[in-house]
């Protein structure tokens, strides 16, 4: 039986493959376009897709439960699922145990968590972080801190944070939509301290607002920094997610790959 995941892998690298073949001038052997097509070797980013696209905050969450959630991602070819916290309908342990059950049954990694809290002010924030960071390395979890308007509005608003803690087990999470003026420069200067990369699309138009953003161009800055890790999809359209999520989960796995 084939690996439906290694296939869609596979045909994905080839469609690289067939685009630096098509750069090479027409007078040259076949042969050597082979070579130098194989003479690079990429491996594609896990991509994982956030509860929230399919929810979107669109109607009591109840009709968008985190079981629905793990089976649609599963179906779609996704690697992994990261749970919001507001949709979940329990925090019990039962309940996420077998939330934990259904996802290692469908092939999916469970590659983020998350929250949303309001800030109040810089220390207030540090003191806090300070306080969970003991039991996040007790537990081997890393806590991203997202660029999630407040005091994350800005880069330099998430570095003073993480830089003062300056601790392993805090990291940033950079959300592409969340920057609305400078982007391509407050990514750079996050990338470098980036352990999960939230990625937004706004097919149908954007709930809120519409962002062109440049993935192939984000893909570059994050190889530059030699980021291997997940890219969680974070729906954000007008669309239907049965449609726009695949879609965007192709222009992900296109943009995001890095050397071996």
């Amino acid at each position: 039986m084939i690996d439906r995941r290694k296939f869609i892998s596979g045909a994905a690298t080839l469609g690289l493959g067939t685009a630096i073949a098509g750069s090479i001038a027409m007078t040259e052997s076949p042969d050597k376009k082979k070579i130098a097509n194989s003479a690079k070797k990429i491996k594609h980013n896990p991509i994982g897709v956030s509860s929230y696209s399919f929810w979107q905050f669109n109607g009591p969450k109840e009709k968008v439960p985190m079981e629905l959630c793990i089976e649609k991602a599963a179906a779609m070819g996704f690697d992994g699922i990261e749970f919001l916290l507001v949709q979940m309908s329990s925090e019990e342990n039962s309940y996420l145990q077998k939330l934990k059950k259904q996802a290692y049954h469908a092939g999916l990694d469970l590659m983020g968590f998350s929250t949303h809290q309001g800030y109040d002010g810089f220390a207030w924030v540090i003191d806090s972080i300070e306080q969970c960071l003991p039991v996040a390395e007790k537990c081997g979890v890393v806590l991203g801190l997202e660029n999630h308007w407040g005091m994350g509005r800005t880069a330099a608003g998430v570095k003073r944070i993480v830089d003062t803690i300056d601790s392993p087990w805090l990291q940033v999470t950079l959300d592409t939509g969340n920057f609305l003026e400078d982007r391509k420069a407050q990514m750079e200067l996050l990338a470098p301290q980036t352990f999960l990369v939230q990625a937004k699309t706004y097919y149908g138009g954007g709930k809120w607002y519409t962002l062109d953003i440049d993935y192939p161009g984000i893909g570059e800055i994050m190889r530059k920094n030699n980021y291997r890790g997940y890219i969680s999809l974070e729906f954000e359209g007008n669309e239907s997610p049965e449609t726009a999520v695949p879609q965007s989960l192709e222009v992900l796995r296109e943009a995001f790959y890095y050397e071996l």
